[in-house]
């Protein structure tokens, strides 16, 4: 469900009525809908204070850039709530859509830090480099709470929509520091591929690297219970995955995917076990 506002703004537009009679109502241009804010206010919304992109991290060369609401007074660590925009969307500035800039300053006017943020989720493959960028943001603002006037202990993530999916590890890892966790018309569960994609969100560099590197007709088998199997047709394993362990893009798959496993010491692809064949039909 990408474009989390959209769905927000019609049930706005659809609830309109007149004399007990719905009013039809011509849908706006996109770029006026991503900027409709919610209709809920509450007393001091006006009075908020915001900080505007501010660099959390950068990424492939740009800056990913964050902004932060606070309540209006005397600044002091307040908690804190994170609002995690959904995808995929076709370039960065989400935390701009007049539903983030609404809920932030919702959110500082009811007594919180509000940090709304863009990630990279801009197509289906790019799930790991946007979570990637949720916990580098999550470790700036703990990191950097005193300046921001946050608690670093009483933080909360919400997510929207396609951005259900980056609250699996704080669900999984439980910190001490997070406090809450709000899942708004969100995807939590990503056993089927992503829409518009056939593969498990394997980008291209990740795959020519495996090419190059031998792993030939490589397909990956996940099981109802968590079971991962994976085939491929080399020369000689040993090789092909020292072959792959020293490729730059491989460092950050496996520290990507190393929270998804259990009971490993080692990085997933150093963690494999071979299996022997006991029967094969030509």
């Amino acid at each position: 469900m990408p474009f989390a506002p959209i769905v927000l703004a019609l049930a706005t537009l659809a609830g309109q009525r007149a004399g007990g009679q719905a009013v039809e109502k011509k849908m706006p241009p996109f770029e006026e809908m991503v900027r409709m804010r919610i209709v809920l206010s509450v007393a001091g919304m006006d009075a908020v204070t915001s900080r505007r992109d501010l660099v959390y991290k950068t990424a492939e060369g740009e800056p990913l850039k964050m902004d932060v609401y606070a309540p209006a007074g005397p600044a002091r660590a307040r908690p804190a709530v994170l609002l995690v925009h959904g995808g995929p969307i076709p370039k960065l500035g989400a935390k701009n859509m007049g539903v983030f800039q609404s809920y932030g300053e919702l959110l500082a006017a009811s007594g919180f830090v509000a940090v709304a943020f863009d990630h990279r989720f801009l197509a289906p493959s790019r799930l790991a480099d946007a979570g990637s960028d949720v916990a580098d943001l999550i470790a700036h603002v703990r990191t950097n709470a005193v300046s921001l006037g946050i608690d670093p202990e009483r933080i909360a993530i919400w997510a929207f929509s396609g951005g259900g999916p980056f609250l699996a590890a704080p669900l999984r890892e439980r910190p001490v520091w997070l406090r809450a966790v709000l899942a708004f018309y969100a995807v939590l569960d990503l056993q089927q591929p992503p829409p518009g994609t056939s593969d498990s969100g394997v980008g291209p560099e990740m795959r020519e690297a495996l090419r190059e590197s031998g792993w030939g007709n490589y397909s990956l088998f996940l099981a109802a219970d968590g079971t991962l199997v994976g085939y491929l047709e080399c020369d000689d394993f040993t090789l092909a995955r020292q072959r792959m362990a020293v490729r730059e893009i491989n460092d950050r798959w496996q520290a990507e995917m190393r929270r998804f496993f259990q009971d490993i010491d080692a990085d997933p692809d150093q963690s494999m076990t071979p299996i022997p064949e006991i029967f094969h039909l030509p």
